[in-house]
């Protein structure tokens, strides 16, 4: 600054004075964007540098589920049951019935073969008839020739007594026989009706049967779901016990390595104001801070200790080298002769 701007300061006033500061010291906050940008970057690459924190495996360390599983039943419905029932029990009933008819079947048939021995018998005895008859008679011929009898009306009418004899005898035995055929057609009707009779009684039972099946298997069904019912709702208490206390266990844990990374800043952060910065940061914070230093002694000195005050970024981006840049701008700030 040249000797005639200094003196031109003495015939300043106190606001005039406190004006120009500020307007400078507005002028070096909007210059030092570019000294941002470098401590921007020189934070990144310390922040790249910092090793990297692992991340908590909760899952791991708190398993989500107690890893209990529930049972999926397929309850059947009643038309279900109904349809199980009888199909188990078909096979018997099928059975029971092929028995029922094949032995009425035999016994008919064996019936029936005896029409065919009835008709037999009677054509025997016919025969039997025809033959001793016809024997009677020609014996009576023979006697009657011998007699002299001849055609005599004698012979003529015992003849016709024979012949009458044998077809009374072959009526009785043609009504016998309509009556034995008779009673076989009946024995034919009554073992049918015995059959559909029997069938019936079957179908009854089977019914009764089916019924009693698939209320056995409905109980059955009924006893199972509440049973899974159960088990399904005891596993959701612990699941919803345990999810509850997992929360509890998360948050405990968090809030110790929140505590425990806390102490450790707070230890380190004291370490530092102590002892000052190690290693990279010691190098990288010395760097900052040479970058500022720069900045700032090129600032004039009555508002370089100002404007660093006054900076919304540099106590962030200088950490502890803030306060020694200050000493040393408030120093050369004081050291500087000024003219009023």
């Amino acid at each position: 600054m040249s000797f005639w701007d200094e003196f031109k300061k003495l015939f300043q006033t106190n606001q005039q004075r406190e004006e120009e500061k500020a307007n400078k010291i507005n002028d070096a906050i909007k210059n030092e964007s570019s000294l941002t940008s470098k401590l921007q970057e020189l934070e990144k690459q310390y922040q790249s540098s910092l090793p990297k924190s692992s991340e908590v495996d909760l899952e791991s360390l708190f398993p989500s589920s107690l890893g209990l599983s529930k049972i999926d039943y397929d309850a059947k419905s009643d038309e279900e049951l109904k349809q199980q029932a009888e199909a188990e029990l078909m096979s018997s009933l099928e059975n029971q019935k092929s028995a029922i008819q094949k032995e009425i079947s035999t016994q008919k048939d064996n019936v029936s073969a005896s029409k065919d021995t009835l008709t037999q018998d009677a054509e025997n005895s016919l025969a039997e008839l025809d033959e001793l008859y016809s024997s009677l008679k020609d014996k009576a011929e023979k006697n009657a020739l011998k007699r002299g009898l001849g055609r005599s009306s004698v012979i003529t009418s015992q003849i016709g007594e024979y012949d009458e004899k044998q077809t009374s005898s072959a009526t009785v035995v043609h009504s016998e026989l309509l009556d034995q055929i008779a009673d076989v057609n009946q024995k034919l009707i009554d073992l049918e009706a015995e059959k559909d009779s029997a069938l019936n009684e079957l179908d009854l039972t089977h019914a009764s049967e089916v019924a009693t099946k698939i209320a056995k298997l409905q109980k059955e069904r009924d006893a199972t779901a509440l049973q899974y019912q159960k088990y399904n709702d005891d596993i959701s208490k612990q699941e919803t016990a345990y999810s509850s206390e997992r929360a509890k266990s998360i948050k405990e844990y968090l809030a110790e390595l929140e505590t425990e990374k806390s102490e450790q800043n707070k230890a380190q952060r004291e370490a530092e104001e102590t002892y000052g910065y190690t290693g990279d940061k010691q190098k990288n914070y010395a760097e900052r801070y040479t970058l500022a230093l720069d900045f700032y002694n090129s600032l004039s000195p009555d508002i370089s200790a100002d404007a660093l005050a006054a900076s919304p970024n540099m106590k962030f981006y200088l950490g502890n080298y803030y306060d020694k840049l200050m000493s040393v701008l408030k120093a050369k700030s004081s050291s500087t002769n000024r003219y009023y």
